[in-house]
């Protein structure tokens, strides 16, 4: 093995992931692969090397990915490798329009921002799994951005650079998609509340969706008396009590949480709406605006909460 390739390898992964998560295990096979088959057609090492890294991060987060597999089995890993080959299909879809005429260099910037949302969003999930009532507002806003609304900010800025928009049009869009992305997520952390206390209750994955503590909580922990905020620092330490929705959904309701939330909701939703207006008149842009309106029906049925 060439020993100053193989340290321009390390070096980039730690350059890249400081926390040590991709640091080579082994033999560096795919990524010298990657470089001794570029040098051998006279290639530059230093340009490939992002390459080089991606296929050692790509085989690092493929044994763990394997790892979780084996310990899963059955449903719960045929569902993870189904995911990964998704996942992959993203990308190789958006390299089809080049087949259909949409300049290469445009496709080049439509994968930059895919693959800057995925890791967003996986910032994003790592943040809500470790938020609490200490993060505050400001914590779960950018937890949400990053999570939920990356991904439609992605959606609008892709489809604005693949059709070649000016830089204002698709600020404008990237700017739209945020706006509805925090819009949405509020609103999906609402449908806990929403509903009555013998719904949630019996609502299974409402407990979950408790314990990663949404929107209506973090506001009602700022709005309540201490003798309330303390109540629900208590209910939300117990890892899982029958009687901790009921009570948490009646301190939510006491503090109107629910109506701060909603009236967020609607300001990210409204501030969507004024950024379209750089854009050209047109039905499409009357459409998007219209998505801001209609958040429950893009609230995919599987995630909906229905009385009963």
């Amino acid at each position: 093995m060439n020993a100053d390739l193989a340290e321009m390898v390390v070096r980039e992964c730690g350059r890249r992931w400081p926390r040590g998560a991709t640091q080579p295990p082994g033999r560096l096979l795919r990524p010298m692969l990657v470089l001794e088959s570029a040098m051998a057609v006279g290639g530059d090492p230093v340009r490939i090397l992002p390459a080089a890294v991606g296929f050692e991060c790509s085989h690092v987060g493929g044994l763990v990915q394997e790892e979780i597999i084996h310990r899963a089995a059955g449903p719960a890993a045929d569902a993870i490798v189904a995911s990964n080959a998704l996942l992959f299909e993203w990308f190789r879809a958006l390299s089809e329009c080049v087949d259909r005429g949409v300049p290469p260099e445009r496709v080049t910037e439509a994968m930059r921002i895919q693959a800057s949302t995925g890791l967003d969003s996986c910032r994003g999930t790592e943040l809500e799994l470790a938020h609490t009532l200490q993060s505050g507002l400001d914590g779960y806003l950018r937890m949400a951005r990053l999570k939920t609304a990356a991904p439609l900010t992605a959606a609008c800025r892709v489809g604005a650079v693949l059709s070649g928009a000016t830089p204002a049009q698709t600020n404008a869009l990237a700017e739209f998609g945020d706006g509805l992305g925090l819009a949405y997520q509020i609103r999906e952390d609402l449908k806990t509340y929403e509903r009555n206390v013998e719904a949630v209750t019996r609502d299974g994955r409402a407990d979950i969706r408790v314990r990663r503590l949404s929107l209506p909580v973090l506001l009602a922990h700022d709005a309540a008396s201490p003798r309330d905020r303390a109540r629900i620092e208590r209910l939300l330490a117990k890892r899982s009590a029958p009687d901790r929705l009921p009570q948490l959904v009646e301190i939510v309701r006491r503090t109107d949480a629910c109506g701060t939330a909603m009236r967020m909701a609607e300001q990210h939703a409204a501030h969507a709406r004024t950024v379209l207006t750089a854009l050209p008149p047109s039905g499409h842009r009357v459409r998007l605006a219209g998505m801001t309106s209609t958040l429950n029906a893009l609230i995919p049925a599987s995630r909906r909460h229905v009385d009963g």
